[in-house]
């Protein structure tokens, strides 16, 4: 063989082992591509379970470089999609005291999650999961929530151990030397509050009820009474009174009667407008003890003339 089939030879030769080499990395990188894609498939499928953090790191292994710029960038893109989605819960264990836990081992839904809580935020897929916090010389504390997608500022604070007790009551002395025993911390019980309301209307109705009618019924009395005096002076002075007659002491018996009759309907006035305003005017609530809503109906009378004097006090 000559030098020149000798390099034709070399030539083919070598043109043969670049294309073997070429056709086999072409089969290599659609093994490649056709990996990365079966596994973005798989990452929607968990994604439509709920299945957040499983399709995450599936979605990672497609954003890898070898799965190519175009199909990498798309994986990138879904997996700050799927962050977005993944909820998050921050638990604050707490004490009766209100003091923070410390050395918290947290269990979600049986599995262990962390050996200790340190304040950062649990990050879960979405749905109702169970949750077990467990601290050394407290009785374990299970609780159930249910966490949405994009709910990732959710805080929940966990009671751990027995609550607090009752703060102990204070002495407080007084100015004059004596000792005034306060409940600190505890706020009045339902029983210590009463309507005031309920106790002010009823007052009007009894106002309007009792007092009302018995002026009335007074003021006709005095009235029916000065009628008759007055008829009994004018029959026995007419054309005049005679010496000696009952005429002039029934016509004073008449005015008199007659004054009270106006003194007796000005109290029923009177009754009827406090009555009103008692019903009208009455407060939601009171605490028991403080002074009770007042009405006074006084009426004076004298030789010039009478009047009605109405007054009172209201909370």
């Amino acid at each position: 063989m000559n030098r020149t089939s000798l390099a034709g030879f070399v030539l083919v030769a070598c043109s043969g082992i670049a294309a073997l080499g070429t056709s086999t990395s072409a089969r290599a990188d659609d093994a490649t591509m056709t990996k990365c894609i079966a596994t973005n498939d798989q990452a929607l499928d968990l994604q439509k379970k709920g299945r957040l953090l499983d399709a995450r790191r599936l979605l990672a292994q497609c954003a890898a470089p070898s799965c190519g710029a175009e199909m990498s960038e798309a994986c990138a893109q879904e997996i700050a999609e799927v962050n977005a989605r993944i909820p998050a819960v921050v638990f604050l264990p707490k004490n009766g005291a209100g003091e923070d836990v410390a050395g918290v081992k947290l269990f979600v839904d049986g599995t262990l999650y962390a050996e200790r809580l340190d304040g950062s935020a649990v990050v879960i897929d979405p749905g109702e999961h169970e949750f077990r916090f467990e601290v050394a010389g407290q009785e374990p504390v299970t609780k159930r929530f249910v966490l949405h997608e994009r709910e990732n500022s959710r805080r929940e604070t966990i009671l751990i151990g027995p609550p607090a007790p009752a703060l102990p009551p204070a002495l407080r002395p007084s100015g004059d030397g004596q000792v005034t025993l306060t409940v600190v911390g505890n706020p009045p019980s339902p029983h210590q509050l009463d309507s005031t309301g309920s106790f002010q209307r009823t007052m009007g109705t009894l106002v309007l009820a009792i007092a009302l009618p018995v002026a009335i019924i007074t003021g006709s009395t005095f009235g029916l009474l000065a009628a008759t005096k007055w008829s009994s002076a004018t029959s026995e002075c007419k054309p005049s009174c005679a010496p000696g007659s009952q005429g002039p002491s029934d016509v004073s018996s008449a005015r008199s009667a007659a004054f009270g009759a106006d003194v007796a309907f000005g109290v029923a006035g009177a009754a009827l407008v406090g009555g009103i305003v008692l019903r009208v005017t009455a407060p939601a609530r009171r605490l028991v003890g403080s002074p009770a809503p007042e009405v006074h109906v006084t009426p004076a009378i004298s030789d010039r003339g009478g009047s009605v004097l109405l007054g009172g006090s209201f909370q």
